[in-house]
């Protein structure tokens, strides 16, 4: 049994280490286009938080990646990463314009790579995890607990604009959970045919 589970793991390992990869490279980018944002002057999104975040998310894949090397179980490890790449994503929407910004892709992103590393059923609860974020965040724009970070200059009342506000989130969550559906599937059919 044993040795029927190492390539398995080892599979694992190797699709986590390709997802921390990525999760590095696109905060690198990500913070790269902060800063030129702001010395255009093309956006107005504030730069210190949301470098902040993509200090944050390059540091956590960083941590997994040391942890993966010293043997930490995979499982754990990709656990703890997803969901918290998940909540980051999401304070990192509020500060990227929240309703306004095609930044909500990027849950897709985690949703493909939980089906990779976690199967069927961790696609399914990131997904899950990825939709309640978006909303709860919607939902502290929309009673104003949370202020629109208005991003192109023009004034964006969410508590005029509730039905709209349903809209974005139903549009974020249809692609999220058939993704989830989709590529925790196909994972499984890879991993069952390897």
């Amino acid at each position: 049994m044993d040795t029927l589970s190492r390539p398995s793991e080892t599979d694992e390992v190797h699709d986590l280490q390709l997802v921390l990869l990525a999760s590095g490279v696109i905060s690198v980018v990500l913070g790269s286009v902060v800063i030129l944002a702001e010395q255009t002057g093309v956006l107005d999104i504030p730069a210190a938080e949301t470098l902040l975040l993509c200090g944050l998310a390059g540091a956590i894949a960083s941590v997994a990646w040391l942890s993966l090397r010293v043997h930490l179980p995979v499982r754990r490890v990709a656990w703890s990463t997803l969901g918290l790449s998940t909540v980051i994503i999401s304070v990192a929407l509020h500060y990227t314009g929240g309703p306004q910004t095609p930044m909500p892709a990027f849950y897709l992103l985690v949703i493909v790579a939980a089906s990779f590393v976690l199967g069927r059923r961790g696609a399914n609860l990131i997904a899950g995890l990825s939709v309640l974020s978006y909303a709860l965040l919607l939902f502290l724009e929309y009673t104003g607990t949370l202020p629109i970070v208005s991003i192109w200059r023009v004034p964006f009342d969410a508590r005029n604009k509730g039905a709209l506000l349903i809209i974005n989130w139903l549009a974020v969550a249809t692609p999220a959970m058939l993704t989830a559906f989709l590529g925790g599937s196909l994972a499984e059919r890879l991993k069952t045919r390897n």
